[in-house]
């Protein structure tokens, strides 16, 4: 092959590059368990469908600006970071935030038998409103810090790519689509179904509570291994 082969030859052109590089971001935010367990809250508060579906959107306008906000800001993306030896090893630093953080909430997990610490605001008593919703919707998008991060990274491979604004907006909506998607599923649901779901979502909530830290150690180990596996490309380029 020609010597200028290089490794969008191999992922289907830039926008095949921009999906394969960004969906492994947005797949971390889908599996994130505390939006979801807050949506099916959502389901046993005084007026179940208008809150979750102000919840959702909130959740999906918050994950969308900030992915679309880190693609149009330069220096970001990973051909930035090629120049820079200095980006590469800030993404090994945070590599290795990352990995402190998935053994911190992994030595936070429930002990066979103990029920997990719950915080106070996943407890409602029906008095949720519109405007809570909508804040805890800014609360998880905007200032939670692994989907913070999450959404920056993917954004930023996205913009990485150079591509055409088409293609540039429908990979930001594809993005976006895949990191809310386990949220607003279940409001779909919901909203279809009605009440009936209410039991099936409830025991999915307490799953998740009881194995929020395990769920999130795992997801932050995997921040950690793929930021400290750029890092090392970065540097090596």
């Amino acid at each position: 092959p020609p010597p200028t082969t290089t490794r969008r030859s191999l992922d289907c052109g830039p926008m095949g590059g921009a999906l394969t590089n960004s969906l492994t971001y947005a797949v971390g935010i889908a599996a994130s368990p505390i939006p979801i367990v807050v949506v099916i809250m959502m389901f046993v508060s005084t007026r179940p469908r208008v809150n979750s579906a102000v919840f959702v959107t909130t959740w999906v306008l918050g994950i969308a600006t900030i992915a679309t906000v880190a693609s149009v800001v330069p220096g970001l993306g990973a051909d930035a970071d090629s120049r820079s030896t200095g980006r590469g090893i800030l993404r090994i630093v945070l590599g290795a935030v990352f990995l402190m953080l998935a053994l911190r909430n992994w030595r936070r997990r429930a002990a066979p038998g103990e029920e997990p610490a719950v915080p106070s605001w996943l407890n409602p008593d029906g008095g949720i409103g519109v405007r809570a919703a909508v804040g805890l919707g800014v609360l998880l998008s905007l200032l939670n810090p692994k989907d913070l991060a999450l959404a920056v990274s993917g954004g930023a491979a996205i913009g990485a790519e150079g591509l055409p604004a088409g293609q540039w907006a429908l990979a930001v909506v594809v993005f976006t689509l895949v990191a809310v998607s386990t949220v607003a599923f279940p409001v779909v649901v919901y909203l279809v179904v009605g009440a009936r779901t209410v039991d099936a979502f409830d025991r999915l909530k307490e799953w998740l509570l009881r194995h929020n830290a395990v769920v999130l150690a795992v997801i932050w180990l995997l921040l950690a291994v793929i930021f400290v596996l750029e890092g090392v490309a970065v540097i090596d380029r």
